[in-house]
């Protein structure tokens, strides 16, 4: 192998061993970002269920179930 050729393959393969650290760090990144991601939507889940279940005591406790069905999507567009 001439001199220029192993020079390149050289080149070539301290490219190649940058990348593939590059490409881990991105796949440590999406996993990390993945898990970000499904805590917040597991946040946002009980969240949603935690209001729905307080506007639904709330009705029992301050109205009628009438007046509850009234005032609970008129409630909902002020927010």
């Amino acid at each position: 192998m001439s001199k220029d050729a192993a020079e390149r393959l050289r080149e070539l393969v301290a490219h190649e061993v940058e990348r593939q650290g590059e490409l881990e760090g991105i796949r440590r990144n999406e996993s990390f970002l993945k898990d970000v991601l499904a805590n917040w939507l597991r946040f946002l889940i009980r969240l949603n269920s935690w209001k729905a279940s307080r506007r639904s005591s709330n009705c029992w406790r301050t109205a009628s179930e009438k007046q509850c069905a009234i005032s609970q999507p008129l409630s909902g567009m002020l927010r």
